[in-house]
């Protein structure tokens, strides 16, 4: 968001400087044609001078309004993130790993899910899918996280005493 910022200012300033040149190539203009035999030559040539600077000055005005906007539209995205990011937790999974977790009183028809912890910190929603046993994967940056499924399956054994089974 900075570098927007950076881009804008400086946008801004070199438009000043085209500005402030064109002022000076009028006055100049202004000062000739106020004299009892005017140069033609060097009016014209500080009039184109002051029209190619006052053009100039326009498309970096032009530009500087392009960098606000997606400044702007930045913002609002960051706001809408935000927003969304509230309805979420930072979580520690069963097996040690980091997500972030909906809260189950933001669920309403949506299911329960787990967030990249990584994209979240760069303010991306990133939904984490399931590519192998008790492991999540980011389908964005590809960061994996363990976490138990649970539905852990309990096996009972039976322990052999003479001919009888008990466990059963």
């Amino acid at each position: 968001m900075t570098s927007f910022i950076k881009e804008a200012l400086e946008l801004g300033t070199g438009a000043a400087g085209l500005i402030s040149g064109s002022t000076t190539a009028i006055k100049g203009v202004l000062d000739l044609v106020r004299k009892p035999n005017p140069d033609m030559t060097e009016i014209k040539f500080l009039a184109a001078d002051a029209v190619d600077k006052l053009l100039e000055a326009k498309q970096a005005q032009m530009a500087m309004q392009d960098k606000i906007l997606e400044l702007e539209n930045e913002l609002k995205q960051r706001d809408r993130f935000q927003e969304e990011a509230k309805r979420y937790t930072l979580t520690k999974t069963d097996m040690g790993g980091f997500v972030y977790t909906l809260k189950p009183s933001e669920a309403g028809r949506e299911p329960q899910h787990d967030l990249c912890a990584s994209c979240f910190e760069r303010d991306i929603k990133s939904v984490l899918q399931p590519v192998d046993f008790n492991t999540l994967e980011c389908p964005r940056c590809k960061a994996r996280v363990f976490k138990g499924d649970g539905q852990a399956n309990v096996m009972y054994g039976a322990v052999q005493s003479g001919t009888d089974w008990s466990g059963f």
